[in-house]
This record gives C-alpha cells, sequence and structure tokens, in this order.
C-alpha cells in the first residue's frame, strides 16, 4: 500500500457483523485500509506528538473470525522508521507504536542506543525488520563502523524466548554442516542476551532463494543444497546436540494449526471454507495409515523466505523453531514453499522440487508417504497465511490457492 493521507473523521463505532464476518470481506478490508477513522487517529495522535496524520505503508493483516482484526502500518519513512500494530475487536481498539510493546518490554532496551553500543559494541541505524507486540520482534542494527562487507547484526526476541535454545544449537551443528555439505551454511550467530531475552546473529550477504526463481529462472542446484543440508540436520543426532524441551513436534500439531490458519476462510467464504476443512480431514485420514518414525531433529521453518542464495551457495536462517519431529514435516513445508513461488503459471517447480529431492537423498518410503500428505497441508496454510484480507485479489487468490492443494498427489512429494 503506498503512502496515503487522510482527512478529518470521527471516530466510528464497528457494527458486530464487521468482525463476525458475516458482511464479508469488504468492511474489513476498508477498515484496515482507512484506519484513521475508527479510534486510531486520536490514539497515534497522542502516541506521537510530532505525527504528521499519514500512514506510510499497510504491511500486514490477521483477522481471527468474532474475535479481532489486527493491522500492521510502517509509520514513518526513512532510517529508523516507526512501526504501528492496530486491533480492533467489537469492544475496544488498540493502537500499539514501536518499540512500545506491553507483553515484552525489551523491545524498547534494543532501541536504545546506548543500550546496543554496551550489548554489541557500536550502536547504528536500527530497523525494524518485524514488530508483532506479544509475539515477535525482529531488528536489523546497521553501521559504517561495521566491516566494508556491510554485514549488519540482527537482534531476535520472541515470547517463547526460542532464542536461547536456537543460538547454542546452530552453534553445536554449524562445524557439521559446512564440512558435510559444502556450499551449505547456517545463519551466524553471535549469542544471546538472557537480560534482553534476545538473539543475536550476524548478517550475510544474498538474497532470498525465491528471488532467484520468482522470475522463472529455475535454480535447481540451489534447492539441491538445501536437500542436503536438511538431510545433515535429519541425521544429526538429538544427544549430539544441547538439551531442548518439551515434546516432538508431529502431523497432529500440524493439523489442528492448520485449521486454525484457516478459520477465516470459513467465515469468509463458507465455501472454499469447506473445501479447506474437507482437504485437511482427508490429510488427517491419509496420514493415519502412512507408518510414522522416531522423531529427528529438523529446522521446523525451511522455506525460501528462510534461505539466503549467494553465488552458488545457500545459507538456512531463522532455525528458532528446531528441534525434535517427524522430518517429513520440513520436507513437505519446503516443497509446499517452491509450489507456491513458482504459482500456477509457471512450469519451474516440478524441476526445483526434483533437484531438491535428489540432494535429499534416499529415505524410508513411509517418510516420503506422509511428505507427500502434508505437502497438501502446507499449501492449504500458504492460503491461509499468506493471502492477505486486504488484498482486493483476495478471494480469487485463496479459491485458486485451496483448489491447488485438493489433487491427491500421486507421484511422491513432486
Amino acid at each position: 500500500m503506498d503512502r496515503f493521507i487522510l482527512g478529518d473523521a470521527s471516530p466510528t463505532q464497528l457494527s458486530h457483523e464487521t468482525l463476525t464476518g458475516s458482511l464479508g470481506v469488504g468492511p474489513l478490508r476498508d477498515l484496515v485500509l482507512d484506519p484513521l477513522p475508527h479510534g486510531v487517529r486520536g490514539m497515534l495522535a497522542d502516541l506521537v506528538p510530532e505525527w504528521d496524520g499519514s500512514l506510510e505503508r499497510l504491511i500486514r493483516t490477521k483477522y481471527k473470525p468474532a474475535r479481532k482484526l489486527t493491522a500492521y502500518y510502517q509509520l514513518t519513512p526513512g532510517d529508523e522508521a516507526r512501526h504501528v500494530a492496530v486491533t480492533w475487536t467489537n469492544e475496544s481498539v488498540r493502537v500499539l507504536v514501536s518499540p512500545d510493546d506491553p507483553d515484552m518490554p525489551q523491545l524498547a532496551a534494543l532501541h536504545d542506543h546506548r543500550h546496543l553500543t554496551d550489548l554489541l559494541g557500536f550502536a547504528g541505524r536500527i530497523d525494524t525488520i518485524r514488530y508483532r507486540p506479544g509475539q515477535r520482534h525482529v531488528l536489523r542494527v546497521s553501521s559504517p563502523d561495521l566491516p566494508e562487507d556491510g554485514r549488519s547484526v540482527y537482534l531476535k526476541t520472541d515470547r517463547d524466548d526460542s532464542g536461547a535454545r536456537a543460538v547454542p544449537i546452530v552453534q553445536a551443528l554449524t562445524e557439521r554442516v559446512t564440512s558435510t555439505c559444502p556450499g551449505a551454511h547456517l545463519a551466524e550467530p553471535i549469542g544471546y542476551s538472557a537480560a534482553d531475552r534476545a538473539g543475536i546473529w550476524e548478517g550475510a550477504p544474498g538474497e532470498p532463494l525465491w528471488r532467484r526463481f520468482a522470475g522463472g529462472a529455475p535454480e535447481a542446484k540451489l534447492t539441491f543444497l538445501v536437500g542436503r543440508a536438511l538431510r545433515v540436520l535429519h541425521e544429526t543426532p538429538l544427544e549430539d546436540l544441547p538439551a531442548q524441551d518439551g515434546p516432538a513436534r508431529d502431523a497432529a500439531q500440524e493439523i489442528a494449526s492448520t485449521i486454525r490458519a484457516g478459520e477465516h476462510i470459513v467465515a469468509l467464504l463458507p465455501e472454499v471454507g469447506a473445501d479447506f476443512l474437507a482437504i485437511a480431514h482427508d490429510v488427517a485420514d491419509d496420514l493415519a495409515r502412512v507408518p510414522t518414525e522416531a522423531p529427528t531433529f529438523t529446522h521446523g521453518d525451511v522455506k525460501s523466505d528462510n534461505v539466503l542464495a549467494f553465488g552458488n551457495d545457500v545459507r538456512l536462517l531463522d532455525l528458532d523453531r528446531c528441534g525434535p519431529a517427524d522430518p517429513a514435516l520440513d520436507l513437505a513445508k519446503f516443497v509446499a514453499d517452491l509450489r507456491w513461488w513458482c504459482g500456477p503459471d509457471k512450469n519451474c517447480a516440478g524441476g526445483l522440487i526434483d533437484s531438491f529431492l535428489s540432494g535429499y537423498g534416499d529415505a524410508d518410503p513411509s517418510r516420503w508417504e506422509r511428505a507427500v500428505h502434508l505437502t497438501r497441508l502446507f499449501q492449504l496454510k500458504l492460503a491461509a497465511r499468506r493471502c492477505s484480507v486486504h488484498d482486493p485479489a483476495w478471494e480469487t487468490r485463496v479459491r485458486a490457492r485451496v483448489s491447488a492443494a485438493a489433487p491427491v498427489l500421486a507421484r511422491s512429494a513432486r
């Protein structure tokens, strides 16, 4: 969404039907595209006295039917831009401006240049990569005092303190991956600040993997490396890694998460929502007939956004969800992600997927069979998560993406 400036208007009371979804997606879209008259203008003026009355852009929306609608905006342009999170319910409107987060007060300290100097040894420009109050924040700190290769430092803090687990695990895995799989690398941890509940990660050159093939130019050698690197992770004995708390993730948890993610589709497009739920339940039925295996170590969130491509090498990022799980979850998520980026009108997916699977190598047939069914599930989840309700083409895109998950995939995970 481009920068926009809105005229004066008095706050208006949202109708109950708007947030239930009974009026369709239109009123929700209108609300997030024109938020200031709906209880936001006055709050922003109080929170940011120097505010000029405009919003720079809409970043993301998240809708939970009959409960709440949340929209995330960039408030100001340029360096160290401030971000805004607005949540509407039938009872209230909540507006938070970065770096404020009552649930994660450490974010304010991470924006303090004196504190950053103590923590990092330097302070510089602070770019907000992600501002999700109560959930997760990602900051990038860059400075001309850093080496000439331009590497920045990333600070990540979330409600689960995942950095406390991920940093030592990645430190233990780095040599194993680079020595066993030349050309593949992991994110470079600097350390974990317990006081800030933040993981500190070295920036790295490169671009998200999807940019290499989103324009129709397949980069099969890179997906081959991703497959090889995942195999190294999956074959790393859990006892060789720092202790990891909690039960292993499995398909049942992913099915439940996918159904929750699609609640707004069920509410706003009932016929598509019925298909969404039917496919999710079909996947559950199919998986119940496939043998399971003991959990292995997994990446937990392997997708093209979390793979940097630089030259002929790749670097796997964001291992915050790593841990013991069904390895078929990693395989299926990456295959579904490749399909997403290639889309229905491009022919690159097949070659990229074949190369990924070739890099991964032979495995128990039941692992591949589970991955086949889970690929369909992840395609549903991507339809729910990546198609934004503020997009004018939301209905069309959701229909197409849910339909793409419907066919039974007969040729393994391809």
